[in-house]
């Protein structure tokens, strides 16, 4: 049974996190993608993986796992369980339009006394 799924969450501040699947850090702006694994937090998704088809992420899961197992068997294990449940997934949910759209959102939010020629300048 397929249990993954994905969430759009809204934070107040950019933050420097690793992507669940490649294992690179990178800046989030206000918007992060989060995986789900039934009702277990697996992490959080960068653009360039939420771009890649899921069968795809799972093999890269496979491949930074296996340069894990020596150091760290356990969670080594936990990617190759994640990297299964993906194989099974049609698609991660959520788009990176989607997620550009709900960033988007989020600066005008933020930015709303701004007036909107001078806010365009801003979050362009």
């Amino acid at each position: 049974m397929n249990t993954i799924r994905t969430e759009l969450w809204t934070y107040q501040v950019k933050r420097e996190v690793p992507c669940v699947v490649c294992g690179q850090f990178f800046e989030q702006a206000n918007v992060a993608v989060v995986v789900f694994d039934g009702a277990q937090e697996r992490g959080e998704l960068c653009s360039g993986c939420l771009a890649t088809p899921t069968q795809q992420a799972a093999g890269r899961l496979r491949q930074r796992g296996a340069r894990l197992a020596r150091r760290s068997p356990l969670w080594a294990q936990e990617l190759a369980v994640l990297a299964g449940q993906l194989d099974v997934t049609d698609d991660w949910g959520v788009t990176v339009a989607a997620l550009r759209t709900a960033e988007q959102a989020a600066r005008r939010r933020r930015l709303p006394a701004i007036p909107s020629r001078e806010r365009h300048a801003l979050i362009a």
